[in-house]
């Protein structure tokens, strides 16, 4: 297709890529420009936003270890192991796992974790896979901070003798946002709707309902109206006694 190579580009991303798909009915053809080969990272893919304030937690646990000597050497690498930690012992996919936070004290290591709800919707796969709940999450994450079974690897060089930070028991603790932000919109209140029936009940309801208004007034009108006229034949025609 003529496509030339830019003057000082020798790198294989540099290079724009042609993926050519052909069935015996279609050909399809896919050019692909600054293409980087590099594996993508997890935290590239941010679906945080996707969910209301009311769907995320967040979990906060210490490590007793130096945190210069230990997480500095690698930052994004000690997240990511935290990442598969989490997973590990919640079941939660990777991608409801978010925002890991680290921060240290003088004696302690301090790292936070922002876990997403379910998706709400289920999609059409014919089999698909159950969700974890955020309390049952919760929960595993707790049991297993509290037993010393939360162990998060920081040297993985050693496949021998690897290097583990164990989350000290009974740190954990969990928070959900008490505030609404900004750019929450409140859902707009349910609507009450009627079924044919229901509507064709109230319309037979309402029709009798006038009918029992019309009767009981020309009752009262005509009671009023007797009365009425019994009283003028009493004032026009006065009876005396022989008295």
């Amino acid at each position: 297709n003529d496509w030339i190579q830019s003057t000082g580009h020798t790198y294989d991303f540099g290079m724009p890529i042609q993926m050519r798909l052909t069935t015996s009915d279609l050909s399809f053809i896919y050019n692909i420009y600054d293409y980087d080969e590099e594996q993508p990272s997890i935290f590239d893919f941010d679906i945080s936003s996707c969910f209301n304030y009311t769907q995320k937690q967040d979990f906060t646990f210490k490590i007793n270890a130096d945190y210069h000597t230990t997480v500095a050497k690698n930052l994004q690498l000690f997240k990511y192991e935290v990442l598969l930690t989490v997973h590990k012992w919640t079941n939660l996919s990777p991608l409801r796992i978010q925002n890991i936070q680290v921060d240290y004290d003088t004696t302690s290591v301090i790292v936070r974790v922002t876990a997403l709800g379910g998706s709400p919707i289920q999609g059409d796969v014919p089999n698909p896979k159950a969700q974890v709940d955020l309390n049952q999450a919760a929960t595993m994450l707790n049991d297993a901070i509290n037993k010393g079974s939360f162990q998060i690897p920081v040297d993985v060089t050693n496949i021998q003798n690897p290097i583990f930070l164990t989350a000290v028991p009974y740190t954990l603790s969990s928070s959900q946002y008490q505030s609404v932000p900004e750019y929450y919109v409140a859902p707009p209140p349910a609507k009450t709707t009627y079924s044919a029936g229901q509507m064709a009940g109230l319309g037979i309801g309402m029709l009798v309902l006038a009918f029992a208004l019309v009767f009981v007034s020309l009752t009262v009108y005509f009671k009023k109206f007797h009365a009425t006229g019994s009283m003028q034949s009493s004032v026009e025609n006065p009876t005396y006694s022989k008295e």
